[in-house]
């Protein structure tokens, strides 16, 4: 194809009769052959995949909603929209080169019926297959990812229409009716998709039918584009709709799912040693010979000190909930940075003979706070200036006094501040008390709870009784603490932190000592235990579909779509994913 030059086939006026001229003509060397949006891009929206998902599988548990939505952020989503968008410039370049060929080839068999040869003026006509690689391309996207969303009874006709030879061989000959062709699609989705797709298929089989009637290239490279939005949307009801039909089953069966999979990574050389080591460490002992209760307490602190010492390593076999521990590290930052503010205040008062502050002092002072702190300053460097600035001035304001903040006084509050916010003071020891305390009592409300009940009671609003009002950001995080605490007790409690302390000396080791641990021997009793955690049905049900991913939730149902057009926020996912898990964090 390097040696056909495209400016002897699309001239300048060529170029204005078919409205390209802010096409960059470059793409047609540089972009894709592949369309960008094919069967395998969606395949990690296929319900095998979704169910064999460890981590979907696991923050299932922790959020009411979730579902797919393009993963088009960040400097790798750029890269895809630039990648998308080289594609469709070259596939239209494409169809103007066809368009160009036909009518030239349209002359010259109008010509050969009146001489008896060509006149010398027409140019050699390259084979539109020489001139065209991204057309078949498309043709054989648009019919495999057709077969994974429509009933298989359609697949002979998807088969007989997006026959990948036979249309290009009309298109050669100037026969194929693409007006027929994108009408028959517009039937196909429109009786296989979401009703709210109906305006976008109908728009996609104007454009199609629009820019065949003009011979406008560039209005069929809209078409298809978005053909393939639409064919991308329909994939993502799909899936979004399977997680909600396997919701229930997923969650009340991740326990087991996880044991398993862990089991297996650890089978196949996977080293927790240094998990252990942690266990370890926070018991200060051999775990085995501790007491449950005892056992319970030091395995919380150590939950605790991860979230309160952003500098310590968090275990391996938190490896799903690296994210939530951020955040609830990131909340912590936040309200010990509040609690040393009302802190200072009150020592300030103290000092100068006033009445300790009232709750709405205390608020309005966090208030301010929380806008100079921003999303994330308590983590980096919090603007201390501006923080105590805001102390003192509350401070003349208790003792109405109208001048100005006076800089030594200023500077004072500041190494006060820092102060408090030392690790090693006994402002942040009384801190994690504090949370470790609530904790524990969150925890004990779980117990016996399955993992669908936690959830559910973790979403069900705090209601704060007077006495709690000051501790109310305290109870949010030891909520959401003893709901990751208590889950992953579950998982790793039977498998490696209950085990024998010798267990994770190396790999080998390591190993060598899961032999003998079996699913049949697991149990999740105790004293984060649920005695209705063993769920057969559930777990049964899960591999019937493994076996039949097509069986219930195809898109023939009649989706609502609801589950893709909510508001919600996207969560930090893995960049290399074409599609991002959305949360829903109404509550």
């Amino acid at each position: 194809m390097a040696d056909l030059e495209l400016e002897a086939y699309i001239t300048p006026d060529i170029l204005h009769r078919l409205h390209l001229e802010s096409v960059n003509l470059e793409s047609w060397w540089t972009a894709s052959c592949e369309p960008p949006i094919t069967k395998v891009s969606l395949a990690e929206l296929d319900l095998v995949r979704i169910i064999n998902d460890p981590k979907l599988r696991h923050d299932l548990n922790f959020e009411r909603e979730i579902s797919f939505r393009p993963n088009l952020h960040g400097i790798p989503g750029q890269r895809k929209l630039d990648s998308a968008r080289k594609y469709w410039e070259a596939l239209t370049i494409e169809f103007a080169l066809c368009s160009r060929r036909q009518s030239q080839s349209s002359v010259y068999m109008r010509t050969r019926r009146d001489i008896a040869s060509p006149p010398s003026h027409f140019p050699n006509l390259p084979s539109l297959r020489r001139m065209s690689v991204r057309l078949p391309l498309m043709f054989e996207a648009i019919r495999e990812i057709l077969k994974t969303l429509v009933p298989a009874s359609e697949w002979t006709s998807v088969d007989e229409r997006l026959d990948v030879d036979l249309l290009m061989q009309e298109l050669e000959n100037g026969v194929c009716d693409v007006k027929g062709l994108g009408d028959w699609l517009g039937k196909l989705l429109l009786g296989s998709c979401s009703p709210v797709r109906d305006t976008d298929v109908n728009q996609m089989v104007s454009k199609i039918n629009e820019g065949t009637d003009r011979d406008d290239p560039c209005l069929l490279a809209i078409g298809l584009r978005s053909l393939f939005g639409i064919l991308e949307m329909m994939k993502l009801d799909v899936a979004n709709h399977q997680i909600r039909y396997l919701r229930l089953l997923m969650i009340e069966d991740s326990i087991h799912y996880e044991q398993r999979t862990f089991l297996n990574q650890i089978a196949t050389g996977w080293n927790v040693a240094e998990a252990r080591r942690w266990f370890v460490d926070c018991c200060n002992c051999d775990p085995t010979e501790l007491a449950p209760a005892v056992r319970l307490r030091k395995y919380v602190d150590g939950v605790i000190r991860l979230v309160v010492d952003n500098d310590l390593r968090i275990p391996d076999t938190f490896l799903y909930d690296i994210e939530r521990i951020r955040a609830l590290q990131i909340q912590c930052s936040f309200e010990a940075h509040y609690r040393a503010c009302v802190t200072t205040l009150t020592k300030l008062l103290t000092s100068h003979g006033l009445a300790l502050p009232s709750s709405e002092v205390c608020q309005r002072l966090i208030n301010r706070v929380a806008a100079l702190l921003g999303d994330e300053g308590a983590t980096q460097f919090a603007p201390l200036h501006p923080i105590a600035l805001e102390i003192t001035r509350e401070l003349y304001r208790q003792r109405e006094v109208p001048d100005l903040p006076e800089t030594h006084l200023v500077e004072c509050v500041v190494q006060l501040f820092l102060e408090l916010l030392d690790r090693q003071s006994s402002f942040f020891a009384t801190l994690r008390d504090d949370l470790s305390s609530i904790t524990l009592q969150e925890i004990q409300k779980m117990e016996g709870l399955t993992p669908l009940q936690i959830l559910d009671q973790l979403h069900s609003g705090i209601v704060s009784t007077p006495s709690e009002t000051e501790l109310r950001g305290l109870l949010i995080m030891a909520k959401r603490i003893a709901h990751l605490a208590i889950l992953h007790w579950r998982v790793w409690a039977p498998i490696l932190y209950e085990q024998p302390r010798d267990l994770g000396k190396n790999k080998t080791d390591i190993s060598a000592s899961m032999e003998f641990l079996s699913l049949d021997t697991l149990t999740t009793e105790g004293e984060l235990g649920c005695a209705s955690q063993e769920l057969p049905s559930a777990t049964r049900s899960l591999d019937e579909i493994k076996l039949e991913p097509r069986s219930t939730v195809m898109a023939g149902e009649g989706l609502d779509g609801s589950g893709s057009e909510g508001s919600a926020e996207y969560c930090d996912y893995s960049d290399k994913n074409d599609y991002k898990e959305v949360r829903d964090r109404s509550q």
